[in-house]
């Protein structure tokens, strides 16, 4: 909503500005129509973008459980000026509950299958006491040795099973991981993509479309410039920093990805305290 205000702001400088050269007679009326269909587009988009926010707010609060939203607004400071590599990330996966649940289930597996190829070996049981003869009034020791013969039951049933779910476990972690691996690929090159990006759009794109706008305005305060000119730089300058909110966006959704996939958000550090330029309420 910032981003959307400051853009309604500079379409009623500019349309404030034609219509002081229209009232001057120096340009035709026809400019200030064309201004009028810019400012309305604006304002409608601003009202539509600020009816998607309040239902956000409470869908939002809905997912707390309340029934109110009890938050005004959400904003950050976004960063874009942290390293990471796609190796580092991939060695932070392996290490995450996703991918321990998947060797945890295998050797779970794996010891089952142990415990089956063991259970082929019979049991030797001994057996021993003292047996008293009423006859003679002796008394007896004996000690036996019982040892199963394992000539129908070498627990073939318990093997075979056993192996079906150790070979179930170990294809489900093959793949298992091998998803996680290309998810996290594909989140770690968005990121760098936006990243990148990002830093183009600040440092080189949105200055640019800044200076000529201003030269433009200037230049159509002088009669130098027409209207359809000065439009249009209007227009790229505003198309240009809503780029700048959208990769921005992307940005934090790909740290997102990146941060439910490895389970540790300190690697890619999330937005930190509020700052006006960034906000999540809309653009």
């Amino acid at each position: 909503m910032h981003l959307q205000q400051e853009q309604l702001d500079l379409i009623q400088k500019t349309h404030d500005v034609i219509a002081k050269r229209v009232n001057a007679g120096d340009t035709a009326p026809l400019d200030l129509s064309r201004s009028r269909v810019e400012l309305a587009s604006m304002t409608i988009s601003m009202e539509r973008t600020r009816q998607s926010l309040g239902a956000a707010r409470y869908a939002f609060a809905e997912s707390l459980g309340s029934t109110h939203p009890g938050v005004a607004s959400v904003s950050g400071e976004y960063r874009s000026d942290w390293e990471v590599s796609e190796q580092e990330l991939l060695d932070a996966l392996r290490q995450s509950p996703a991918w321990r649940l998947y060797e945890a289930q295998l050797s779970k597996a794996d010891a089952a299958l142990d415990l089956a190829m063991a259970q082929r070996i019979p049991d030797i049981e001994l057996e021993g006491g003292v047996q008293r003869f009423d006859e003679s009034d002796d008394h007896a020791f004996f000690l036996g040795v019982s040892v199963p013969l394992p000539l129908f039951d070498r627990n073939r049933g318990g093997i075979e099973e056993a192996t079906a779910l150790q070979q179930k476990a170990l294809h489900e972690k093959a793949s298992g991981c091998l998803s996680l691996q290309t998810e996290l690929r594909e989140a770690w090159r968005n990121m760098v993509s936006a990243r990148d990006a990002f830093r183009i759009l600040e440092a080189e794109v949105i200055p640019a479309t800044q200076s000529i706008y201003e030269a433009t305005e200037k230049s159509y305060r002088a009669g130098e410039a027409d209207i359809l000119s000065l439009l249009e730089a209007q227009r790229s300058w505003v198309e240009t920093r809503e780029a700048r909110l959208d990769l921005l966006h992307e940005l934090e959704s790909s740290r997102i990805d990146i941060t439910r996939l490895i389970g540790d958000g300190t690697l890619v550090p999330a937005p930190s305290h509020a700052d006006e330029n960034d906000n999540f309420g809309g653009k």
